[in-house]
């Protein structure tokens, strides 16, 4: 409905009308928690503000005139419809609109019309920063715009008989329980965002403390276990009189140490992984790989691997962890080869069906079953003996820590002596 800008007709607005408006806004503005509630009367070329809510930040003050040309309150006249304006500097429209000017970013506003159709003036919401204003601002502002055209009505009609008066009752009721009940859910709303906030607090402060002290642990086992390996070492070098027996037992030592060794060491990379924040940068994976396979060129020469490396994405990501993660996927394939069976593995990447690019590594390993899936990327789980297969059982645990923190995702799938295919999915807005 298009309505022309006429002033509206001489009406006087009494004071039990005006105490009830100006409660309305105050009531409003708290539930909604914004600055501005107000209700204007259309008196080109001006708006006088009749009711606004009374708060510190409010800009606006009761009986104060303001231009209407090129201002939110004309457009909404003007349209006769409901104005939204989320954030006024996405749009050229405003650029000279006197709210713009004085820093009222968020516009919400609604037509009040006299009985006859023609434009009382606007009812409105507005604040100060941009995209803040709740989702419940409409349903509210047309309930009470309907109480506000209501009052206005009885104004230019008879006194009202005691049905109309009854009528008039249970609409205000109607609209004070509304707003009763989203208040109700605001301070719900509150109450359960604080419980979560200090979970959230908790379980932060939680693992802060558990990555700080396996950092510490592994750092202060380094030293006494160094001493262990070396003082081994050389009691077996210079004890000749030592028996076999003896020669063993610290053989077993020393074995046993390095494997503690490695074991530290490897926890020592997973707090790292967890702990350092590096910024991205764009990553090329066809380079990175190259280096990768440089460093496991020995392991690949001695299993006689054949590696097939495709065409890989540039990715916004750590360059450090991503060396990481590919160097402990590769070396897990090269790892858990078939007997007898010289490993073949592929690396590969594909547009997935969600629109998510997928990189994939392959081999025709010794494979995995599939229950087994969630358990491999579990810190110091092992499926299968040491006697079988050496390592920590950190390299996945490691491989899911640098995933998730990239924001990624990894699965893995297999079949037992067949082979293994890990899969890592990563938005396309990251390639």
């Amino acid at each position: 409905m298009i309505v022309t800008p006429d002033s509206s007709p001489p009406l006087k607005l009494n004071d039990a009308v005006l105490h009830e408006w100006q409660d309305a806004v105050n009531g409003l503005a708290r539930t909604l928690r914004v600055p501005t509630v107000s209700i204007t009367r259309h008196a080109p070329p001006f708006f006088e503000i009749v009711c606004t809510s009374q708060s510190n930040n409010n800009p606006l003050s009761p009986g104060g005139y303001h231009p209407c040309e090129n201002s939110y309150c004309e457009a909404v006249i003007r349209s006769g419809e409901i104005l939204r304006v989320p954030d006024a500097t996405k749009s050229k429209r405003w650029e000279n609109a006197p709210g713009v000017k004085s820093g009222v970013l968020s516009y919400l506003g609604l037509p009040v019309f006299m009985p006859d159709g023609k434009a009382f003036g606007t009812f409105f919401i507005m604040h100060t920063k941009a995209n803040s204003l709740p989702d419940e601002s409409e349903k509210l502002l047309r309930q009470f715009k309907g109480t506000l055209e209501s009052h206005l009505a009885s104004l230019l009609q008879a006194p009202k008989t005691n049905t109309e008066k009854f009528i008039t009752a249970i609409t205000k009721k109607k609209a004070e329980k509304t707003l009763e009940e989203y208040q109700n859910r605001i301070e719900e709303l509150e109450t359960s965002n604080h419980r979560l906030k200090i979970s959230m607090e908790d379980l932060k402060r939680s693992n802060q403390d558990l990555k700080e002290f396996a950092f510490l642990a592994a750092h202060d086992l380094q030293e006494p276990l160094r001493k262990i390996k070396t003082l081994g070492s050389f009691i077996q070098k210079h004890s000749e009189n030592l028996d076999e027996k003896c020669q063993g037992y610290f053989d077993r030592m020393i074995k046993a140490s390095t494997r503690m060794q490695h074991f530290i060491d490897d926890l020592l990379k997973l707090a790292q992984v967890t702990k350092q924040i590096r910024q991205r940068q764009k990553t090329d994976l066809n380079n990175l790989l190259q280096d990768v396979l440089l460093d496991l060129e020995d392991r690949i020469t001695s299993t006689c691997a054949e590696i097939q490396v495709g065409e890989l994405p540039l990715l916004s990501a750590d360059a450090v962890q991503m060396k990481q993660l590919f160097q402990n996927l590769l070396s897990n394939s090269l790892k858990f080869h078939r007997k007898g069976i010289a490993p073949a593995i592929k690396v590969s990447s594909q547009l997935s069906s969600n629109g998510h690019v997928e990189i994939i590594v392959e081999d025709n390993g010794i494979g995995i079953c599939p229950e087994h899936n969630e358990r491999i990327f579990r810190p110091f789980e092992r499926l299968h003996g040491r006697d079988e297969y050496e390592g920590s059982g950190m390299g996945l645990a490691m491989c899911q820590k640098i995933v998730s923190r990239h924001g990624w995702e990894i699965k893995v799938e297999g079949i037992p002596d067949q082979g293994t295919k890990i899969v890592l999915s990563i938005p396309l807005e990251q390639t």
